[in-house]
């Protein structure tokens, strides 16, 4: 079968921006962006044949194609940690994208990996599917760390293409300079960006956790339900009445974290060239 032609891929980290930054991307008249945004189409729903990923793109005009899926950038690294069998299906995306795509270009979402680990824990405990603490998830399951290795997963990609088909972005700098990140993007994509106005959206409210009326509420499918019907001043009123903040890091966690993935950012680092001094680094031992 000829090969897809066009395609770029968001493969960034759960709780890294990848979301956002299709949004802003998909406001340029030479980008479609895939519906869904995440089709999974080589992990999760590869059985479905390429007929049905082509029928994810909306139109056929583009210049560019984006395939945002967090779950390419997932695949298991060590399977002598517990639970790390069950990650089987999203390993082998980069042979099957070499197989069905000419010529792609990735970029790579970043984020401190041990504030995402942390964010997609709690990601997870509103969605109601965690019940265990922080620490009971870094020990058990493979999913929070492997996702945070960003050298062992870029390493599974360069076995198919070279180093500059990707371009890597990091989300604290894309908070903090939307504008120059799109348009980096977007040039990294060989797209005009002249004439093109980015619309960036106002910031999401923090973090949060579901309080004990939020929970019931939750429980029983009302806050999806009403979350549809409110306007906007009405959700975030609501919002103050069912959750809580979500309480910091512990001192311990986040040092075990940061110890876990140090030698692992060094060697992303190195390899990549990219400036990621301001994440967490260990502290020195006493």
């Amino acid at each position: 079968m000829k090969k897809m032609t066009n395609v770029a891929f968001l493969i960034g980290a759960q709780k890294a921006g990848t979301t956002n930054l299709a949004y802003l991307l998909e406001q340029h008249q030479d980008v479609i962006v895939s519906h869904p945004k995440e089709p999974d189409f080589f992990t999760k729903n590869y059985s479905k044949g390429r007929d049905w990923y082509l029928r994810c793109f909306d139109g056929d005009s583009a210049k560019v194609f984006i395939d945002a899926s967090t779950s390419y950038s997932a695949a298991p690294l060590d399977l002598s940690i517990s639970g790390s069998s069950k990650a089987m299906k999203f390993s082998g995306v980069p042979e099957k994208i070499n197989d069905a795509i000419d010529s792609p270009k990735f970029i790579y979402l970043l984020r401190d990996p041990v504030l995402r680990a942390y964010s997609l824990y709690w990601h997870e405990v509103r969605a109601g599917n965690e019940k265990r603490s922080f620490r009971d998830v870094l020990t058990a399951d493979s999913n929070y760390l492997r996702i945070g290795d960003y050298h062992g997963q870029l390493c599974l990609y360069l076995k198919f293409f070279p180093l500059d088909s990707f371009m890597f972005v990091c989300f604290e700098e894309m908070v903090k300079k939307p504008e120059e990140t799109v348009t980096n993007c977007l040039e990294f994509l060989g797209l005009d960006i002249n004439e093109f106005a980015l619309k960036v959206p106002q910031g999401k409210n923090k973090g949060f956790r579901l309080n004990r009326l939020g929970s019931i509420l939750h429980a029983y499918g009302v806050t999806k339900v009403v979350s549809k019907i409110l306007p906007a001043a009405a959700k975030t009123k609501l919002s103050r009445i069912v959750t809580k903040d979500i309480p910091p890091i512990s001192k311990q966690d986040e040092q075990w974290l940061t110890e876990y993935y140090a030698e692992k950012n060094k060697k992303l680092e190195e390899l990549t060239g990219i400036s990621i001094s301001h994440w967490k680094k260990p502290s020195a031992v006493i």
